[in-house]
């Protein structure tokens, strides 16, 4: 009796892609990271703004009220009220601009170069984000190719086992002929099972990196072949290595690592800032106008060495962000070459997997005759057959990997700003 084969699987996501620029859209949208990423430039921005307002003028107003519980002493209520011994009332404003503060500007300075870094590593997340998505979606594809071609393996498998059954019942095949080919049914169908798994784990993959918590597929018209020349239209190409935006960020991370050295240095600094009150008592209803203007120096003497713990830090944090500034200029040389090589290996690859599968088609090809002639064995036509799925999964894996390969050399050398 024949064995069973497994239904096509024919799972359907409940959204499938159309287009690139549809993938990078809803991206976009959707994608957690990018908000999360986009809300940092929001924060950097922020503290710049604070920054700046050290420098601004700051004005403040106080209205107080006194109301005494004892009297006066008769005649004496000016004098009891600048001693809370009487009911008054007081009307002030106070405004103070820094002069001479060398802290305050190296703080702005250090809050532009700290949002440039950001802006900088958003736009490397980002880059790395849909390097992901490029992948996650090749991922998919690849998926899609192997599952049908696993299906169609078991389908050849099946058609062999009932040919076998045929011939065994007419007695020109042996009991260890059909269960040989059984066997390779079986397998069939194990490798069947175990690609629908991963088309449906690679769908869900998909819908992460668009930022979804369904899963995604490809629509059949999807244009696969053009996706390396499309994906550069949601990046920009920089020049050289030094222009990727995460060596940038390296860099502008080290230059605000140098400005939290002066920063502590210009605490050792004395500052002047120019500070006016202007103060109405009102009393008995009599109003007393008061208005000063003041100079204020303020000179660092003693913190109990505060400040140069301070700068031991600064300095150590400063050389920590120049090593890693090295170390990201070796790491993204590293990348670019491996880029760059990964294109001719999956090429390589992809060639050898190809005469691979045409001698595994020939030497199938024979022995499926021999087998027709009665000459070979189940042994020799299962193996021939099984070669011949393998080395089709192989071919298509390697076609994915050329394509995988070119999209990576494209972000090798890219700047993704939103």
């Amino acid at each position: 009796m024949a064995l069973v084969a497994l239904p096509v699987f024919a799972d359907t996501a409940p959204r499938q892609l159309a287009s690139w620029e549809e993938a990078v859209e809803l991206f976009g949208k959707q994608s957690t990271d990018v908000q999360i990423a986009a809300e940092e430039v929001v924060r950097a921005a922020g503290r710049r703004r604070v920054a700046l307002g050290a420098l601004l003028p700051n004005v403040s107003g106080s209205a107080l009220a006194s109301f005494s519980l004892l009297p006066a002493p008769a005649g004496e209520e000016t004098t009891a009220a600048l001693f809370g011994a009487a009911p008054y009332q007081t009307l002030g404003l106070v405004a103070q601009l820094a002069v001479i503060d060398v802290r305050a500007w190296n703080g702005l300075a250090t809050a532009i170069d700290a949002e440039k870094a950001t802006k900088l590593s958003v736009s490397d997340a980002r880059r790395l984000l849909l390097v992901n998505l490029a992948q996650s979606l090749l991922s998919a594809v690849a998926a899609e190719r192997l599952a049908e071609l696993n299906a169609s393996g078991l389908a050849d498998a099946q058609s062999r086992l009932n040919l076998s059954e045929r011939a065994h019942a007419a007695g020109a095949a042996t009991s260890l002929d059909l269960a040989r080919l059984r066997q390779d049914v079986a397998l069939a169908k194990s490798q069947v099972v175990t690609a629908n798994e991963t088309l449906r784990q690679a769908r869900e993959t998909l819908g992460l990196a668009l930022g979804l918590d369904e899963a995604v597929t490809v629509a059949p018209g999807f244009q696969l072949d053009g996706l390396a020349a499309r994906v550069p239209a949601a990046c920009r190409a920089v020049a050289g290595l030094d222009d990727r935006p995460d060596v940038q960020a390296a860099l502008a991370r080290f230059e605000v690592a140098h400005r939290g050295v002066l920063d502590v240095k210009s605490q050792f600094l004395p500052s002047l800032a120019v500070r006016s009150t202007a103060q109405a008592f009102f009393l008995s209803g009599q109003a007393i106008p008061i208005w000063n203007l003041q100079a204020v120096l303020t000179v660092p003497i003693f913190d109990g060495g505060i400040r140069y713990g301070q700068l031991r830090d600064a300095k150590a944090q400063e050389k920590q962000a120049e090593a890693r500034h090295v170390a990201a200029v070796r790491q993204a040389r590293v990348e670019l070459e491996r880029a760059r090589r990964g294109i001719e290996v999956a090429t390589d690859s992809r060639t050898q997997a190809e005469e691979a599968l045409t001698q595994a088609v020939l030497t199938e090809t024979l022995t499926r005759k021999a087998w027709d002639a009665g000459i070979g064995t189940s042994l020799e036509l299962v193996t021939a057959a099984s070669s011949v799925r393998a080395q089709r999964l192989t071919l298509a894996l390697k076609d994915y990997d050329l394509l995988r390969a070119r999209v990576v050399a494209l972000f090798a050398l890219s700047e993704c700003s939103p």
